[in-house]
């Protein structure tokens, strides 16, 4: 059976509702919009992708939000990613737009495209588009030319992306992944047991999808298995998945919920919010999230401190512990070296990640013995800003800011 993602996705899964802890959710100024499918950044600025006003940018942190659909003859937007300086915007009519001037101005681009664009992926200069009729597409010039990626998917339905390590993965009726830059794709849905595929995350080596029947979790490549399983019968909606260090954050028909143990509890997080407050897509910037909600009564965008949602050593700067994680040079050009002390053996994953939490790099995931070790990273491919690098280990996460400037 196939499954055509709708603007009304029923997915069923259910968790455990902890008492929340008061906190503060801040409805912004964004003009209404329907509902808001899709978030970018770009430098200092963030982007909204609406149903009926098209793109909306904001230049202080979320606060405030104007258009920016300057000749987007299509205001239906269901898609936004950057790659490199340019920004690209999804339609729901098979369109992709580029703009190379943050969304100033915009360029119609030949796709070949004839169903919604319903997510992207840039990897280094490629830029993946997921599509509901044409599946996988792919352009390696800055999108001038695009060309059919899908070989190996058996289905036209892709929804979504996500990249963990070197490997692509694609979700759509059933988990794909290709380990060659989109040139072929294998399945992988052993133990899954729901072919339909909405959002894909990574936190960690660990592999979550949102389905039709709930939230499912891969474990450093090992089969399926329902990461909601335990729990009692309280039934939530998925839309969106968001992974922020060791957590995941879930936005649902029924507001937003955190887990940081993959799935076994599960906290709601909607304040200020009412209990059917439908969220459409989440994005953070290092500091605040902001949730992009459905059609409805508190339709817009929502504005949260991060610590607030996931507790301040979450998203704190890093330990002070002696040389647990270090960089050297910091900001740099070419390449950086990253020295891990430890204090005892043990698996460590290290990665980097952009300012969405999207990992870019996998550097190493493996036993390292105690005392220091150095690792080089090179990133080719990736834009110059903000990154974050990442060490799991013992028990611990540790992070580390890291600027490339070329």
């Amino acid at each position: 059976m196939r499954w055509k993602r709708s603007a009304y996705p029923a997915i069923l899964c259910y968790v455990l509702f902890a008492a929340p802890a008061w906190g503060q959710w801040i409805s912004t100024t964004s003009p209404s919009g329907g509902s808001v499918n899709s978030f970018a950044i770009l430098g200092d600025k963030l982007f909204a992708g609406t149903q009926e006003i098209g793109v909306l940018v904001s230049t202080d942190r979320g606060l405030n939000w104007v258009s920016a659909s300057a000749l987007l003859s299509q205001t239906h937007i269901t898609a936004l990613a950057t790659c490199g300086v340019d920004l690209y915007a999804g339609t729901f009519y098979a369109q992709i737009y580029r703009s190379t001037d943050s969304g100033t101005t915009w360029a119609l681009l030949n796709t070949g495209a004839y169903d919604e664009v319903r997510a992207f992926a840039a990897v280094g200069d490629t830029i993946f588009a997921a599509t509901g009729l044409s599946g996988v597409l792919r352009s390696t010039n800055g999108g001038d030319t695009w060309t059919r990626a899908s070989t190996g998917i058996t289905s036209e339905y892709v929804n979504d992306f996500c990249m963990l390590g070197t490997v692509l993965y694609a979700a759509g009726d059933g988990i794909y992944r290709s380990t060659n830059g989109g040139n072929t794709w294998q399945p992988f849905d052993a133990g899954l047991t729901d072919s339909g595929a909405f959002s894909l995350a990574t936190v960690g080596s660990n592999l979550f999808v949102a389905t039709q029947t709930g939230i499912f979790v891969s474990k450093g490549g090992a089969s399926w298995h329902r990461a909601t399983s335990l729990l009692p019968p309280y039934q939530v909606s998925a839309n969106t998945l968001l992974p922020i260090g060791g957590d995941l954050i879930v936005g649902s028909f029924y507001g937003i919920f955190v887990t940081s143990d993959d799935g076994e509890t599960w906290n709601a997080k909607n304040e200020e919010m009412s209990d059917s407050t439908s969220i459409c897509r989440l994005m953070t910037d290092n500091t605040n999230l902001f949730a992009g909600t459905y059609y409805g009564a508190e339709q817009g965008i929502w504005r949260r401190p991060l610590s607030e949602m996931i507790g301040p050593a979450a998203v704190s700067q890093p330990s002070t512990a002696k040389h647990e994680l270090r960089t050297y040079p910091n900001p740099f050009s070419l390449s950086t070296n990253i020295s891990v002390t430890l204090e005892k053996s043990g698996y460590a994953d290290l990665t980097v990640v952009n300012l969405l939490g999207v990992e870019v790099t996998k550097i190493f995931s493996g036993e390292l013995t105690a005392g220091e070790h150095t690792f080089i990273w090179n990133p080719v491919g990736l834009p110059d800003g903000m990154y974050e690098c990442l060490i799991r280990t013992n028990g611990r996460i540790e992070k580390l800011p890291l600027m490339l400037a070329r």
